[in-house]
């Protein structure tokens, strides 16, 4: 006798030999993802069970403690149980069991991407749609062989786009093929998505970076244009754990302290007020540094890091205890870190969590003289 698959379901046949796992959000059901599963597959058997937590009366797969909290005990119960669920459904219906693409929407992407971490072998792709890191496994599995693709929001408010690259980084480092995709906040005008996806979080987990991965971006600072090629920038930089490090912290401001001391690496951006080849002075000096460390900010958000530059520290007291020399201006401190989870953040600082819009373009230009707005 064929074991009977134990979740409220819907199994929809397909003509192909690939099968749909559809894993609906919080409230959802199982009926809720069937049409987005045609729309990506017309030829896939959709299997779409609903979830067995209820949370105020809405289905989920899994219990959290709080938002983006998860009870891990219970998430890693209810993966196996879900598992055991498309393993039975398999032999119930006959489909193909080497051959489940899970879809998953919030909570049901975050109970897919835990049965990619914990048992790589019921899926052979995921897509996921709004994904958290839902754990970190004691073993690192093999998901070589496997494709996933994440889709996420610039502007959620729930799920920093940090956290979606911290998903990917976690997947990738388990030979996954994966790709990213941001549904972007709408600038006034076309614009490259790096440039539009780039903001400053503020959590970091606390481990550290490499030194080859920290050189990429003041590489990247290097190339920066300015005046004459003179390059007027200079850094000064700390690494956790290293005997300059709390010279540096204790620069901050209490206020960027309670989370700056998650960071991997902190930064003292400078610049000389004159020239090197005359000494005569630079007009644009700060103008220059400033190219230098937006360079610097693209380059670690590309490379999946947090970068968040700082005013709120002592500018006397830096160029005292780093001695830096008068003909130097002190311009601005930065963090870098692995991004963290935003619930290690204080309360307040949760909610600004997210990236930030920007004025109407026709506020900041104007054709012709200066015009009051």
């Amino acid at each position: 006798m064929r074991p009977q698959p134990d979740f409220i379901h819907e199994f929809v046949p397909g003509s192909s030999e690939r099968t749909l796992l559809l894993l609906h959000g919080t409230g959802g059901n199982e009926r809720d993802l069937i049409p987005l599963g045609r729309e990506l597959d017309p030829n896939a058997a959709l299997l779409s069970p609903r979830g067995k937590v209820l949370e105020n009366g809405m289905p989920r797969f899994f219990r959290r403690l709080a938002e983006g909290v998860f009870d891990l005990e219970d998430l890693k119960y209810r993966t196996h149980e879900l598992a055991d669920f498309v393993t039975a459904a398999a032999q119930h219906y006959g489909f193909a069991s080497d051959n489940v693409v899970a879809v998953g929407y919030s909570n049901g992407a975050n109970i897919a991407a835990s049965m990619l971490l914990l048992l790589p072998e019921i899926l052979s792709a995921t897509i996921l749609f709004r994904a958290m890191v839902p754990l970190v496994p004691e073993t690192q599995p093999n998901l070589s062989a496997v494709r996933v693709w994440i889709g996420a929001g610039t502007y959620d408010p729930i799920i920093p786009t940090a956290e979606t690259k911290r998903l990917a980084e976690l997947l990738r480092g388990a030979g996954a093929d994966v790709t990213m995709r941001y549904f972007q906040g709408k600038p006034d005008h076309q614009i490259e998505s790096l440039l539009l996806d780039r903001w400053s979080p503020r959590a970091m987990s606390g481990e550290e970076i490499s030194r080859e991965e920290l050189m990429r971006l003041f590489e990247a600072a290097r190339w920066a244009p300015s005046s004459f090629n003179a390059q007027q920038w200079r850094a000064l930089y700390a690494r956790r754990g290293t005997e300059h490090w709390q010279t540096f912290f204790d620069l901050l401001v209490d206020a960027n302290k309670v989370w700056a001391k998650n960071a991997a690496v902190l930064v003292v951006f400078i610049s000389r007020k004159f020239f090197d080849h005359n000494d005569e002075p630079s007009v644009t000096h700060s103008y220059d540094a400033g190219a230098a460390w937006e360079n610097f900010a693209l380059q670690g958000f590309h490379q999946g890091l947090v970068v968040h530059g700082m005013e709120g520290f002592d500018y006397e007291r830096a160029r005292k205890e780093l001695r830096i020399p008068d003909e130097f201006q002190v311009e601005a401190m930065a963090a870098v870190g692995k991004p963290g989870r935003k619930e290690w953040l204080p309360e307040k600082l949760q909610a600004r969590e997210s990236p930030n819009d920007r004025r109407k373009l026709s506020d900041s230009i104007f054709e012709g003289p200066f015009r009051s707005r």
